[in-house]
């Protein structure tokens, strides 16, 4: 961690005045920085912003626009840490960007605690993001190449309905996950996917992955289906809720794909290291700064995949951490009026990059 102090020299004819612990949106534009300062620091960022621009937000909770039209970077000071380290956007928006590929919405290091709709948009991406719920606009989306990479969705991630949303997940967590049309598709690959029912899942494909299933039965038939439009390879299935006439599993036959695992009951007790869940509403409190969702060492060694290396979160190329890959803004505190010099003393605290 570096601590920067530096001082900023004022015209004497200026009138300054900049509070304590104030949250900063700082809008990058042809390599021309301007700051913004608040709550809704976001919002007038986003104003003044065009395609391809960078805001960087310090730690602090953020108000986003009703609707984000603009292909621009957030960049966050984290999506953990708690008050005063990490970035928190609170409000529920809509993402709708028509028209080409050539920027893209992409945001890092930012806790989404609001509902994020998408509209229309390419390529959007995400990394090391928290969210509350991700979801479809059901009168209109069009939603191309989206992609999560070590994020975690604590509530639901929805697809389908009308029009379509593709997406990639990687090394990520999703609790529950939904996607109701064929003309929608979803590809995880060593992520931890919630599932209830298997024609939730339709045309998705799953490597490498855990995924966890609980639908209850009352009746006889203590199992759910994958439905035979889903792909999946080196992937483990359970189903851990429990039906009082025995224990709930997960028949995965008509599926396509290899080398898959589909085992009888709850299995979290002989996967992890430190994640429980014995009933459907545990789901969204699976996260935290100290959940890194690491598998014992034999689960570790018995269930590979594709290429190896454990299934799940842990694995592949791309192994869970929700650090940030660049230096961010953690805090910045100024002094409320110049000194007798004209001078304005700036604390800020920059976090190195993993």
């Amino acid at each position: 961690m570096k601590k920067i102090i530096f001082f900023v020299c004022a015209f004497m004819c200026a009138h300054i005045t900049v509070a304590q612990n104030e949250f900063v949106a700082t809008l990058t534009h042809d390599q021309v920085n301007s700051a913004f300062y608040g709550h809704d620091a976001l919002k007038s960022a986003l104003e003044k912003a065009e395609d391809g621009d960078i805001i960087n937000l310090s730690a602090g909770t953020f108000y986003a626009p009703s609707t984000i039209s603009k292909a621009v970077t957030l960049q966050g000071a984290g999506m953990y840490g708690g008050a005063g380290k990490e970035t928190v956007i609170s409000s529920n928006f809509y993402i709708n960007m028509a028209g080409d590929d050539s920027h893209r919405f992409s945001a890092e290091g930012i806790h989404f605690s609001g509902t994020i709709t998408f509209q229309n948009a390419i390529n959007p991406y995400f990394i090391k993001c928290l969210f509350y719920t991700i979801t479809y606009d059901n009168t209109a989306c069009d939603v191309a190449n989206a992609m999560l990479i070590n994020c975690v969705v604590r509530n639901g991630l929805y697809i389908g309905g009308f029009g379509s949303f593709e997406i990639t997940c990687v090394n990520s967590f999703v609790g529950w996950f939904k996607n109701y049309a064929t003309t929608s598709k979803a590809y995880f690959q060593n992520c931890i996917v919630f599932a209830k029912e298997g024609n939730d899942v339709v045309t998705t494909t799953f490597y490498n992955c855990i995924v966890p299933m609980y639908y209850y039965y009352s009746s006889t038939t203590l199992y759910t289906s994958l439905p035979a439009s889903c792909t999946a390879y080196n992937t483990l299935f359970f189903n851990f809720a429990y039906s009082s006439y025995g224990t709930c599993y997960v028949n995965i036959s008509a599926a396509s794909g290899a080398n898959n695992w589909a085992l009888t009951g709850n299995q979290f007790s002989a996967l992890f290291k430190s994640l429980s869940c014995s009933k459907e509403t545990d789901v969204s409190n699976l996260y935290g700064e100290s959940v890194v969702y690491a598998l014992l060492p034999k689960a570790a060694q018995q269930y590979l995949g594709t290429d190896s290396t454990q299934i799940g979160m842990q694995g592949g190329a791309f192994p869970y951490n929700y650090i940030p890959t660049y230096p961010r803004i953690t805090k910045f505190n100024a002094a409320s009026s110049a000194d007798e010099e004209g001078k304005l003393k700036v604390d800020i605290e920059v976090t190195k990059a993993e």
